[in-house]
């Protein structure tokens, strides 16, 4: 049976010569998965371990997106602010996404979100003095036939009216298409296209946030995982790492597909499902400029002029988790398989299941953590979905049908049952704050709830109503409502 998730670099110990052999020995065993899937994030220098404080306002865990900017915004607000990151600064999912920074389609809940989000990314050049690679160059949404049509028009028309200041999205025809995609015309009868949108190179746009973001006096520590947190009297205490111990009295679990193991150790129950997403990047050709979804693939042209590739289907691997969450997934299971032609989603049973009933889900922090010992957890390329998805690229961008394959990897996005964010303190323990469950949008939201994050547990103002990604939406009866799967 094979497995869908893989972890990779376990290591002993950090820092020590056994570490990085253990480390390289297992890389070359798994080397058939593909060197590349070792480490896509570019390599950027962070603060040295020997400097971790013994004390902060803020403890901030995982240097992704989300915790990179919770910490930029923390620190803006005069909060002293420490991030953990048990591997490679934004080298998990966030440097194997597709990389679109965009508002176009997205639930309409989730739009004044994605529109602070995409204005943060569009300033970070301005606000850091350099280049953090993203671009505006459009999302192109392509529409096969006529209820897709009506969707696209009414999203288009409530999304217009509510924010005609954020929204400049356009339903066009086919004459229209031709012009952007010659001979599309024929296969699609509309796309709803928004040229503010952009994109943000993956491998690379995290680090160098995080570079600017120490610039500004945000302390980035890596490689060192957290283990857990200590209270005393009910409230957060310090934060446990393993090189040692950090006082705080507030802590932020900005860790991703994790949060949900992490949380459970201290007695919270997260709903979290872990999906894997398969891409590819090829070269040879140029087609159209920016990002774009239709016939089954979506694409996306790279700052170097080569094109990412991904597919629709995306698969959710069976864990033990599954089942306990089941009752949670269900209708949102249920809308995504939906018509077998239309799938968004594919069950696999394989090993993974077994990998889950091995996984520790109790400890003291005087353990060695699961943390510890899968340091960078990605996924499986879907090989036959993905050579699907370029087929039908290539069909639709004839420029591309020469294009070789450079290369193949897969990350791991973090579902919630309604696809929607917890950017919110657990009610259980005061102090402990989650900024998590993004889902497939996670990087092009993530300065979004950067900010949204840092202003609830700074006590500001908040730039939009946090309500619906409160974390007590999940017990406190309240009816979930799924927004969207793209």
């Amino acid at each position: 049976m094979k497995n869908i998730l893989d972890g990779h670099g376990r290591i002993p110990a950090v820092g020590t010569s056994a570490g990085v052999l253990a480390g390289a020995a297992f890389a070359a065993q798994r080397r058939w998965l593909l060197e590349s899937e070792v480490r896509r994030a570019t390599p950027v220098e962070t603060d040295p371990l020997s400097e971790i404080p013994a004390e902060a306002d803020v403890v901030v865990i995982g240097a992704g997106i989300a915790g990179i900017s919770t910490a930029l915004y923390l620190k803006q607000f005069g909060l002293r602010t420490v991030v953990s990151e048990k591997r490679f600064v934004g080298g998990e999912a966030l440097s194997r996404n597709f990389g679109w920074v965009y508002t176009n389609a997205l639930h309409h809940n989730k739009v004044p979100l994605a529109v602070l989000a995409k204005d943060i990314w569009m300033g970070f050049a301005d606000r850091f003095g350099f280049d953090v690679g993203v671009r505006r160059n459009g999302n192109l949404q392509l529409i096969a036939n006529e209820e897709h049509l009506a969707v696209q028009s009414a999203w288009q028309r409530e999304a217009t009216q509510r924010f005609p200041r954020d929204v400049d999205a356009r339903i066009l025809g086919r004459d229209e298409i031709e012009d952007l995609i010659p001979n599309a015309g024929r296969q699609f009868i509309g796309a709803l296209h928004q040229p503010s949108d952009g994109s943000a190179e993956p491998t690379h746009a995290v680090p160098v946030i995080s570079k600017g973001a120490r610039a500004e006096g945000v302390k980035v520590f890596a490689p060192v995982a957290v283990r857990g947190i200590e209270t005393a009297g009910g409230a957060i205490h310090s934060v446990v790492m393993e090189l040692g111990e950090v006082r705080t009295k507030r802590v932020v679990e900005a860790a991703s597909d994790w949060s949900r193991l992490f949380l459970g150790n201290l007695g919270v129950d997260l709903p979290q499902q872990g999906i894997a997403s398969s891409l590819m990047r090829v070269k040879g050709g140029t087609a159209f400029r920016g990002a774009g979804i239709g016939g089954g693939a979506a694409w996306r042209e790279q700052i170097d002029g080569s094109y990412a590739i991904g597919v629709t289907m995306h698969a959710v691997p069976v864990t033990l988790d599954s089942f306990r969450l089941l009752p949670h997934f269900l209708p949102a299971l249920k809308l995504a398989l939906g018509n077998r032609a239309e799938r968004l989603l594919s069950v696999q049973v394989g090993s993974d299941l077994l990998a889950s009933l091995r996984t520790k889900r109790m400890w003291r922090n005087d353990e060695v953590t699961e943390f510890e010992r899968v340091r960078m957890l990605t996924a499986r390329p879907m090989v036959k979905a993905g050579d699907r998805g370029l087929a039908a690229v290539q069909e639709l961008l004839p420029a591309l049908r020469d294009a070789a394959i450079v290369e193949r990897w897969a990350g791991v996005v973090d579902a919630t049952p309604d696809y929607t964010s917890v950017v919110s303190e657990v009610p259980a323990i005061p102090g402990l704050f989650v900024n998590t469950g993004h889902g497939a949008q996670g990087y092009s939201l993530g300065p979004g709830v950067g900010r949204l994050a840092a202003e609830i547990i700074a006590e500001k103002p908040t730039s939009i109503d946090a309500d619906m990604f409160r974390f007590s939406r999940f017990s406190d009866g309240s009816p979930l409502r799924i927004r969207e799967f793209i």
